[in-house]
């Protein structure tokens, strides 16, 4: 399942990457995977892939900034009150074919569970793209998408 987080830092060359309201960019994120539309809610995570978007010449602010949305956004959407092992993991990338710089793309991958109804799986052809998303396919993310 693919899902972007828009305009979450701007990504310039000699400054430091920051993201300059936290609480804004964890709403965003909260509205976009706790929505009422959101089939996938009672599905339990297996794992989040983090990418930071950016062209080459900045893929190391990029890394660093899907770092920072780790450590500061989804930290907070995981339950304090679980162990460590009930909490899903992450890994942090750097994704460069296209899209807005500053923009986070989350790739989740829920558990194998028997018996989901059709509306909590995952469609098979969900991708990220920046060229022909469908939007009428839930997950498909535009990874140019604008805050």
């Amino acid at each position: 399942m693919c899902v972007v987080i828009p305009g979450v830092a701007e990504l310039v060359g000699d400054q430091p990457v920051t993201i300059a309201d936290v609480d804004a960019v964890l709403e965003r994120t909260r509205a976009k995977l706790e929505s009422a539309d959101w089939p996938y809610g009672d599905r339990q995570l297996g794992m989040v892939l983090v990418w930071g978007i950016a062209p080459k010449d900045l893929s190391r602010k990029a890394k660093d900034l899907a770092e920072l949305f780790e450590g500061k956004i989804l930290s907070q959407l995981q339950d304090p009150g679980t162990s460590e092992t009930e909490q899903f993991p992450t890994r942090t990338f750097w994704h460069g074919m296209g899209g807005e710089t500053g923009n986070i793309m989350l790739d989740i991958y829920f558990l194998a569970e028997a018996g989901l109804p059709d509306s909590a799986l995952v469609p098979a052809g969900n991708q990220a793209d920046w060229r022909g998303v469908d939007s009428s396919i839930p997950g498909d993310c535009d990874t140019s998408e604008q805050p």
